[in-house]
């Protein structure tokens, strides 16, 4: 069994929320082990995680867009305590500190997470972790993209890690196929005639 803790900057609904929970959900129970630990709050995607898919989820307070090294001890001690295999950090706070307190708890693998293809200016305060990830990017064991586009992106940035891996976000083509009837009942609702 691979025990594999996901750390997050935060569990509300956003893209690399959802591609967590679609991760987990789809994952062979047989071979993995995970946990969730989101640097903030629980979240509406948090309690999903929890509700539907059974996953323990932790929350540790922290000020939304503000990495506070404060929560290093209560990290280390979680990750001491559930002795991931591997740990996978999701968005740059978490990257940073999931660096720094996988480190320290002596997490065997460390893999960031991209989750995006080109990034606006969030502040100072992200550029700030931006520049420092990239000059620290040699060393997670591995950093992931969602996007050939990301990892140019962040190449650009000054990223240079040991390995990089693209994964695309995975979707559901079953539930994506076209509905050849929901044209004639949207219309239909609308009050709108045909053509």
């Amino acid at each position: 069994m691979i025990r594999v803790t996901h750390l997050i900057t935060g569990l509300g609904v956003g893209g690399a929320e959802r591609m967590l929970f679609r991760l987990l959900a789809a994952t062979d129970r047989a071979r993995f082990d995970h946990r969730v630990i989101s640097l903030t709050g629980e979240g509406p995607m948090g309690r999903r995680i929890r509700a539907e898919l059974g996953w323990p989820v932790q929350a540790l307070g922290m000020a939304p867009g503000r990495p506070d090294p404060r929560v290093l001890p209560g990290l280390i001690r979680l990750l001491r305590a559930s002795r991931p295999d591997l740990l996978q950090t999701w968005l740059y706070h978490a990257d940073l500190l999931g660096l720094v307190a996988g480190r320290l708890a002596r997490v065997p693998r460390i893999v960031w997470s991209l989750r995006c293809s080109t990034m606006q200016s969030g502040g100072w305060r992200l550029e700030a972790v931006k520049w420092l990830l990239a000059r620290l990017s040699r060393w997670p064991d591995a950093v992931l993209a969602n996007s050939q586009a990301g990892l140019e992106h962040h190449r650009g940035l000054g990223y240079a890690p040991r390995r990089w891996q693209v994964i695309p976000n995975g979707f559901d083509l079953d539930r994506l196929r076209r509905d050849p009837t929901a044209r004639g009942r949207l219309l239909a609702e609308l009050g709108l005639a045909e053509g």
